[in-house]
């Protein structure tokens, strides 16, 4: 029952590994693992709270290659905002064809952002003296949607309280495994 782990010394314990049971395969030990921490809410997204007990390590690698695809449309936003990942660090952005980087960086004692391009043209940045704007253009890398979907869709249920997921949402369940369209 107990689904988040806090690490404010608030906490509400998770299942013991050898009771636990997949939501989103059905299996539990010894025909799956649950070696890994499963997060409900990605550290991509500032997560360092949530965890789920719900989640084995198989499907936890799978949804991990949705992750992947949704992290790509977040890239540049999660260096602007100065989201946090997995080691604590704000992430670089620098796209395949190296038209611009943006840096999180410590400019004595201050925290700001270094934002660099590698040749002078009108692609990367644009001013705009009247509105007082500039705008930069981003090279994103290429994803998935279908899978970005998947991502979404994963979170969701994550979220859901797991009675509600076995009621109705078997297709969804079956959709991330590739078992349905």
């Amino acid at each position: 029952k107990s689904l988040i782990k806090r690490q404010d010394k608030i906490q509400k314990q998770l299942k013991p590994k050898a009771e636990r049971k997949c939501r989103y395969c059905g299996l539990s030990m010894p025909d799956v693992s649950f070696k890994d921490d499963a997060h409900m809410i990605p550290e991509m997204l500032g997560n360092k709270s949530f965890f789920s007990d719900f989640e084995c390590a198989s499907c936890n690698k799978l949804f991990g290659t949705y992750e992947d695809q949704f992290a790509k449309i977040l890239e540049p936003y999660r260096t602007l905002y100065e989201i946090k990942g997995k080691e604590n660090k704000i992430p670089t952005y620098a796209p395949k064809n190296e038209n611009i980087r943006i840096e999180s960086n410590d400019f004595f004692g201050k925290k700001n952002l270094k934002i660099s391009r590698k040749t002078i043209d009108t692609k990367t940045f644009s001013f705009d003296k009247e509105k007082e704007s500039i705008d930069i253009n981003f090279d994103m890398h290429s994803f998935s949607p279908q899978k970005v979907y998947k991502f979404l869709l994963k979170l969701a249920l994550s979220m859901s309280p797991d009675e509600e997921v076995k009621k109705h949402y078997q297709i969804a369940l079956d959709y991330l495994w590739n078992k349905t369209g």
